[in-house]
């Protein structure tokens, strides 16, 4: 019976339809009398109809399951109504497509109907009951779910970013975009970090935020270089529309920054060539101080200081 149940229950069913009773199923399968008694309810009607046993969770590795879990170490919720003995797992946000692809990746997880709707406060809510769902997903230790983060790293930051992440724009001319994500639990924020860098090559920083009402330490997680941000966007993004319209600004300066490498590429390649820093500077339309300093060492371009570090 600890096997899989929708198996044994197409066994039963089928000895049934050959005409077997449930004490004979049960020695034909070696059930244990406790068990026969379960399986009756599956081949005699109980209450009017014949009691089917529930789908159990596919936990299998899976791009659903490790954004479930992403998003449940972030603003998913597991919850037990001793009450009423009813176990779910849920979500609650103000972004309707963030809600919806929840919906869609737990309804795969979970392999029943999930719900989706408006709730008075504005919030939209999706939510499924299943006891093994919840009991797989009650903890928040991120060793617990490794073997399937690390073969999808992306749809993991990617729910955890959607839960806990903020994309902010300089107010400057230059518009640097900026990502953070803030939680209390130091060992989530420390592996996703190591993720990102491992898997994508994507540099970040851990600082100390502050302390929340409960006495908490927050953290963030930090992105501020353009090409790591550009990067971000590129092979993780946010299900939410809304952090995706900022993020796509970045692609504005990985553009300037990746022309100013190439600038820097051709001055230092002109300066083997022979040519003075007068003549570098009229063909590339750079100011003389700037090809100086390019070529002195002094004041290099972000991107090629970024290079030098890596």
């Amino acid at each position: 019976m600890n096997g899989n149940r929708e198996l044994l229950y197409k066994k039963v069913v089928e000895l049934h339809n050959q005409g077997f009773g449930s004490r004979r199923i049960a020695k034909l399968l070696n059930l244990t009398d406790c068990e026969r008694k379960v399986i009756e309810r599956w081949i005699y009607p109980h209450k009017g109809r014949v009691c089917k046993p529930r789908t159990l969770p596919d936990l299998t590795p899976s791009s659903q399951l490790s954004y479930v879990i992403g998003v449940r170490l972030g603003d998913g919720i597991v919850y037990h109504n001793k009450k009423y003995r009813n176990y779910e797992v849920r979500l609650r946000a103000k972004d309707k497509e963030f809600v919806e692809y929840f919906q869609y990746c737990l309804s795969k997880v979970s392999r029943r109907k999930v719900s989706l709707y408006k709730a008075k406060d504005g919030l939209w809510e999706a939510k499924a009951s299943s006891k093994p769902l919840y009991l797989f997903l009650k903890t928040k230790r991120v060793t617990n779910y490794r073997s399937i983060i690390e073969r999808f790293p992306s749809d993991f930051i990617r729910g955890f970013a959607d839960s806990e992440g903020n994309v902010s724009c300089s107010n400057d001319k230059y518009a640097y975009v900026r990502i953070a994500m803030s939680n209390t639990n130091f060992h989530v924020l420390k592996f996703v970090q190591k993720l990102l860098l491992e898997n994508f090559k994507i540099f970040s920083s851990l600082t100390i935020t502050g302390v929340t009402k409960g006495k908490k330490t927050a953290y963030d997680l930090v992105i501020s270089r353009q090409l790591d941000v550009a990067k971000f966007a590129r092979f993780i993004g946010f299900t939410i529309k809304r952090k995706m319209r900022k993020l796509s600004n970045v692609f504005k300066n990985e553009e300037k920054m990746l022309k100013r490498l190439e600038l820097y590429e051709q001055a230092i390649m002109l300066k083997r060539q022979g040519l003075g820093t007068r003549k570098i500077s009229k063909i590339l339309g750079v100011s003389r101080s700037t090809v100086q300093n390019w070529l002195s060492g002094r004041h290099l371009p972000p991107i090629v200081k970024r290079l030098k570090a890596e």
